[in-house]
């Protein structure tokens, strides 16, 4: 399986599915192909990814007490968009990311302004469910400014312990001013990862913007800024970073090393960000889970409240006393890969970390996380 530009660069896979037996380390290639027709350069990061996908660079040297950035979005504004007066929009942390950041504190919070509305607030929730937050813990109001990343000290900062966290801009009471095209909140260029970086608050529900329009694949410019000490094995299990030359018609093995030795059993995830002098794909990214100890073949779902899931061969069941409407399968970079309008839906192909989100006859939604082997 691999992935190639028209430039040159090719890389062995769309994915790294890596295994370690626990307290132990083994190594492996990664491998760099040039089927150009000038030298390639390529430049190799690890960045370590919270469940259901936030993204963070990590440089394995870095002091342990620096700060981490939780974002699913890129660095820049991409576009902005609106959706009533009286709205919020939040990101979504799963606690399955919060256990290697216990103990941080979540201290301010980065979100691009388009326009700025009457009243805005930063408001943080923990606990809860993919569906909907459990308690808001902090909220901090601020004179938010239009046309610029506009950064939120909390008051009060919120000590990371391990539950879901939620970060929501609140905006309400309409627009300060008064101008043509009007828009709310930044996004970048996508792609979304659905449920996770694209949540809103309208009528009384979480939806996600694939709820409203399956178009819409962005994530919203809201970033979380975390200070005070990490656990740094959690954040450093991989070594691969470095920057290698392969010249053309040629291949270049990217030695790692995966270190367990102070990891627990469990499921960690990550992205390998490519960056070359391949002007078609400059920078790129392919995701990367591991799994510590014995993980068994088939899924290992988190449980839904409304229903249970179920493995037939290549088929995911969903099993309920509700009428199943429709079923979605969103992968690890927030793809929509799979839909059905029955209660059963095709796994075939699929692998790693996914989301599925149910619709039943009732109007109910409900949405869980799942791992694929």
């Amino acid at each position: 399986m691999g992935s190639a530009t028209a430039s040159g660069l090719y890389y062995s896979d769309h994915y790294l599915d890596l295994t370690c037996p626990v307290g132990l380390t083994t190594k492996g290639n990664f491998e760099i192909s040039n089927m150009g027709g000038r030298d390639l350069e390529t430049t190799l990061t690890m960045g370590y990814f919270i469940p259901g996908s936030a993204d963070y660079r990590s440089n394995t040297t870095r002091p342990a007490d620096k700060g981490v950035k939780l974002a699913y979005c890129n660095e820049f504004n991409y576009n902005s968009i609106y959706v009533a007066d009286d709205v919020s929009y939040a990101c979504v942390y799963p606690a399955e990311a919060m256990q290697n950041l216990k103990g941080m504190k979540l201290s301010s919070v980065d979100v691009y302004i388009a326009s700025a509305s009457k009243e805005s607030y930063i408001d943080i929730y923990t606990g809860g469910t993919l569906d909907a937050p459990g308690k808001r813990v902090r909220s901090e109001s601020f004179e938010a400014v239009s046309g610029q990343w506009n950064t939120i000290e909390l008051e009060d900062a919120y000590t990371i312990t391990g539950d879901a966290v939620w970060i929501a801009l609140r905006v309400a009471g309409g627009y300060k001013q008064k101008i043509e095209d009007q828009f709310q909140i930044g996004v970048d260029e996508g792609p979304g990862i659905t449920y996770y970086g694209d949540r809103i608050l309208y009528s009384g529900y979480w939806w996600s913007m694939y709820d409203v329009d399956a178009s819409m694949n962005f994530n919203f410019c809201i970033r979380g800024n975390l200070t005070g000490k990490n656990r740094p094995a959690s954040l450093t299990w991989l070594d691969i970073d470095g920057t290698y030359e392969t010249a053309s018609g040629e291949t270049t093995l990217a030695p790692y090393t995966i270190d367990a030795t102070n990891l627990a059993k469990g499921l960690y995830q990550g992205n390998l960000h490519i960056d070359s002098n391949d002007p078609g794909h400059a920078s790129q990214q392919i995701p990367v889970w591991l799994n510590v100890g014995d993980v068994p073949e088939g899924i290992s779902a988190a449980p839904m409240t409304a229903a249970e899931l179920f493995q037939a061969g290549d088929e995911l069941i969903v099993r309920s006393d509700r009428q199943v409407l429709s079923i979605a399968v969103i992968d690890f970079h927030g793809i929509v890969r799979r839909t059905s309008s029955t209660d059963a839906v095709s796994l075939r192909g699929l692998h790693g970390p996914l989301v599925v989100s149910v619709v039943f006859a009732d109007g109910l939604r409900e949405s869980t996380s799942l791992y694929l082997k």
